[in-house]
């Protein structure tokens, strides 16, 4: 199995669409209209629906997730090659997807491979079409590709295992034959949204529930359970189950190991893996929730050991009461507000942080902010202008030799920004449209996924240059 600690898996990367009509009218200048970004472990790329209907890409390009016809990374925008009216896109880890005229959709980069039904087994540099889809009006791409359909049903390819695609069905991993196609996911027939992570997605549904499906490692299904550490109970959902708790939701976004539902009200709430924070719950409230949970005679020290050890099955985990491990678990697999929340409009999740948009054009972000993998380092994908936040997870020996990440729990505000119409997280940066239309972008660039003017990472929103 997975850990997120050691191995940064593919990150989400929900499309942002149209957000215009909840920011307020924009003007004529407005150059961009959809954006996306991906990117996993310390890569990333961006993309953009301009006005013009066509879409523009820039930062990694080694499997062609920038689509312009080579496999050459670049920190300015390029053109993807022989795509117009194009309305939405989405980025995933190494590939990318557009939604375009009449609601088809094409893909260009690695997880493209033979996801058109075809059998090949590279990349693609260019867009080639999805069979199979037709009236999209919504995409999400990271481990798989799901694209909500008009009417409600919601279909999703391509990927390593057909255990993610929401089917019902278990044809187990790719073994060389391709990616694969198109599958209608079951029992959804009026979604209103939908989001793809690593390893698992979420829907909205028009009643405000939302369902998920796919692996469970760590709670984010959301229905109460987990892995429990032993190798031979792996826990996968074929077919979607309800999330515990919400009823109300207008909007998901999922990461690596970990789900966010916005609500009605404004509020977020998130459920799932909390290990770098990026359920946006404060040390404060999660000790109050355990306090709450657990026995009288339980002393700090052993739930610190349980919290170390929360992903373990219970037999493992020896001289620590099951009953610490169960209320920690509790604290994760419910779905809990995030601190200070209370008017979002629309939600971003990459790897292990998310951000959301707030009514009036701010964003705010948590979870974690930069890491230092071996000695390199990368920063900022919180966009507050700190280096550092107080909260750090080791793992792999001391910063210098293993890994070190820092985080922060509690959302904090991106510098600058006071007129966003869109935001979009992925695995160590984050990018927004402004209301004129620009682009402003912060966190690690090692790949000139901010397409600025910027060397190395940002701990502040700067501005792409380049867009046509």
């Amino acid at each position: 199995m997975r850990n997120p600690l050691l191995i940064r898996a593919a990150a989400l990367v929900l499309s942002s669409l149209l957000l215009a009509s909840a920011c307020g009218s924009r003007s004529s200048s407005v150059r961009v209209t959809s954006i996306g970004t991906g990117g996993f472990e310390n890569t990333g790329h961006t993309c953009v629906v301009t006005r013009a209907g066509e879409v523009e890409c820039w930062g990694d390009n080694e499997e062609g997730e920038l689509g312009d016809g080579t496999m050459r990374s670049s920190r300015h925008p390029v053109v993807v090659k022989g795509l117009t009216k194009a309305v939405a896109v989405s980025a995933g880890g190494n590939w990318s997807c557009a939604i375009v005229s009449g609601g088809k959709v094409r893909c260009w980069g690695f997880e493209t491979l033979g996801s058109d039904g075809g059998p090949r087994q590279t990349s693609s540099p260019v867009p080639i079409p999805i069979n199979g889809i037709a009236k999209a009006v919504k995409i999400s791409v990271s481990g798989n590709g799901c694209a909500l359909i008009s009417g409600g049903t919601i279909k999703c390819w391509g990927g390593l295992n057909s255990d993610r695609l929401g089917d019902g069905k278990s044809e187990g991993d790719w073994s060389g034959r391709g990616f694969f196609p198109p599958v209608e996911v079951v029992g959804i027939h009026d979604a209103i949204d939908v989001s793809v992570g690593y390893s698992h997605s979420c829907a909205v549904l028009a009643n405000g529930r939302v369902k998920c499906w796919g692996e469970n490692q760590y709670g984010e299904i959301g229905d109460g359970k987990m892995w429990d550490g032993n190798p031979d109970n792996v826990l996968t959902d074929l077919s979607p189950v309800f999330v515990k708790g919400i009823r109300n939701a207008r909007a998901v976004a999922v990461g690596d190991g970990d789900s966010c539902a916005l609500l009605s009200d404004g509020s977020i709430k998130c459920w799932g893996d909390n290990q770098m924070g990026q359920l946006g719950v404060s040390n404060a409230e999660m000790w109050v929730a355990l306090e709450k949970m657990l026995p009288h005679h339980v002393s700090h020290a052993a739930v610190l050991r349980a919290a170390r050890t929360a992903n373990l099955h219970p037999k493992a985990v020896k001289g620590i009461d099951a009953t610490i491990i169960r209320a920690i678990r509790t604290v994760t697999l419910r779905p809990t507000a995030v601190t200070g929340i209370h008017s979002a409009i629309a939600i971003s999740m990459g790897d292990y942080h998310a951000c959301a948009l707030i009514s009036g054009g701010s964003i705010e972000c948590w979870g974690q902010a930069g890491d230092w993998i071996k000695g390199f380092k990368v920063v900022g994908a919180l966009g507050d202008g700190k280096a550092s936040h107080g909260h750090v997870s080791v793992a792999g020996g001391d910063p210098k030799h293993g890994y070190s990440y820092d985080f922060s729990p509690i959302p904090v505000r991106a510098k600058g920004i006071s007129d966003a119409t869109a935001v979009s997280a992925g695995a160590v940066h984050t990018c927004a449209v402004l209301r004129s239309g620009a682009v402003e972008c912060w966190g690690g660039n090692n790949y000139g996924q901010l397409g600025s003017s910027v060397n190395g990472s940002s701990l502040v929103p700067s501005r792409v240059r380049g867009l046509k």
